[in-house]
């Protein structure tokens, strides 16, 4: 019985924990396992999967499992290991197998009736009941069996093709411009900056839920003197797009696009959809990915930036799982050297070398959009130096604001000991810790009520719902000195 439960103990692990490689398995293993409790758990993968495709994770699955099975769920994440994955599945199919022989052997009247002909009968439906290997069989790829590919680019460094790519900007920096831009040289065959090359024209698409077709976006980009034949938009005039929707393949199956811009990002994502959940958000972009691979254009996913954050990486509004996802990451800045000027920073790059940013400006006159060269500042750079500027210096607001951002760490979250007892300790008063709060872009959550109550403060970035969560067993506290 304990090599059983230790076998099932393993699946239910490699289920958790790779269920894009065991995707079948999940659908066929309901009547498997033995033991009550990992059947139960079992049947919760089983449901969740079946909602969220591939996109569940355990803050979400253990919400959907009964508390009586909590140990056995905590145990089943110890062993996860892919190598040993078909064994256990044969193993557990075996013991299903005898499970189902001994049950009809136990239905037969009498001993004369267990011929050699129904023993064989019986086996073989125990076997196609319960068949070894083949839910595992096909899933399982050798890498010796995939052929290396090179990575194609819409605009090499900052653009791949056949991958999602995120632009965050703060309102006015530029992003419709330059997004435009980036379609008028895609329906043209104009290179970009920095290129030398021309290349084939072909179509791109620009969805946008906050300006109008007729009245901005068509007069923005008559000045960058596209060919408007390749330039497309669907309409939402009857219903909005969302990307989850099959409409969004039948735009690239259509039109065949190498260009598709969504601006911006939380418009597109659905109402039933938190972007601050990554168990929401990443099934969505999972869907999105795959589908700019298949038809090998360039996603590029707009994102206004939150109101404050501590890494470039860190700014787009909502989970951390879209920077993740994105294959590339450009963050539109102003220019502090220039009033007028805007930089174009390259925060992330999965698979190249990051390309150096890119001064330009915006000037419809001039052709919508002027670069101006290169420059040596970064995305931090200039983030850290706006979080040191002070419309009113105040020594002792700076100071508590220093140590408010000591105390949160990288975590990006804190929970408060309470707000006279942090007074005392960071020695100011409750005026002086509210306004250093608001300058730092703190928000607050509390849950509980009287001596249990907890109150967090933390970045706007942060998902501070599955921190709750998380806390109600690793209760994260702070340490003042």
């Amino acid at each position: 019985m304990n090599a059983a439960k230790e076998t099932e103990r393993n699946v239910l692990g490699c289920l958790l924990h790779h269920p894009d490689v065991f995707a079948e398995s999940i659908s066929e293993l309901q009547t498997d396992f033995f033991t009550n409790e990992r059947k139960t758990i079992y049947v919760v993968f089983a449901d969740m999967f079946k909602q969220k495709g591939k996109g569940y994770d355990f803050t979400t699955l253990s919400h959907d499992i009964p508390d009586n099975c909590c140990a056995e769920f905590s145990l089943c994440l110890l062993n996860d290991s892919t190598d040993q994955m078909i064994e256990d599945i044969r193993i557990l199919r075996e013991k299903a197998q005898s499970r189902f022989l001994v049950s009809a052997v136990e239905k037969v009247q009498t001993a004369t009736d267990l011929t050699p002909d129904l023993m064989n009968t019986l086996a073989e439906k125990a076997r196609e009941k319960f068949p070894i290997n083949k839910s595992i069989k096909g899933n399982i790829i050798k890498l010796s069996e995939i052929q290396s590919t090179k990575t194609e680019w819409l605009w090499y460094p900052y653009i791949p093709l056949g991958k999602i790519s995120l632009m965050t900007a703060d309102p006015g920096t530029g992003k419709t411009f330059l997004s435009l831009y980036l379609a008028a040289q895609v329906s043209t065959g104009r290179p970009f900056y920095g290129e030398d090359k021309q290349r084939e024209p072909t179509v791109a698409v620009y969805q946008t839920a906050e300006d109008g077709i007729a009245d901005t976006i068509k007069p923005r980009l008559e000045s960058m003197n596209p060919n408007f034949d390749n330039i497309c938009v669907y309409d939402e005039s009857k219903e909005p797009l969302r990307l989850s929707d099959e409409r969004v393949e039948a735009i690239m199956k259509a039109v065949h696009p190498k260009l598709l811009i969504f601006d911006p990002l939380q418009a597109y994502l659905g109402e039933d959809v938190d972007m601050h959940r990554a168990n929401e958000v990443r099934p969505v972009l999972r869907k999105i990915g795959t589908l700019a691979d298949k038809y090998q254009c360039a996603v590029i996913l707009i994102m206004h930036n939150a109101k404050a954050a501590h890494k470039a990486l860190y700014k787009a509004l909502g989970s951390i799982d879209m920077p993740a996802v994105a294959r590339s990451s450009l963050m539109l800045v102003d220019d502090p050297d220039n009033p007028k000027g805007r930089i174009m920073c390259h925060v992330k790059s999965s698979l190249a070398e990051r390309g150096q940013s890119i001064k330009f400006e915006i000037a419809p006159h001039l052709g919508g959009v002027v670069f101006a060269g290169y420059s040596e500042l970064k995305a931090d750079d200039v983030i850290n130096a706006k979080a040191t500027e002070r419309k009113k210096p105040s020594k002792a607001r700076d100071a508590v604001c220093d140590s408010l951002s000591e105390l949160i760490g990288d975590n990006g979250y804190m929970l408060v000991p309470g707000i006279t007892s942090l007074c005392v300790q960071l020695n100011c008063t409750k005026d002086t810790l509210t306004r250093a709060r608001k300058q730092l872009g703190l928000e607050s959550k509390s849950i509980g009520f009287s001596k249990d109550r907890k109150t967090y403060w933390y970045y706007p970035d942060i998902d501070i719902e599955t921190i709750l969560k998380q806390s109600e067993t690793a209760n994260p506290s702070i340490t003042l000195s």
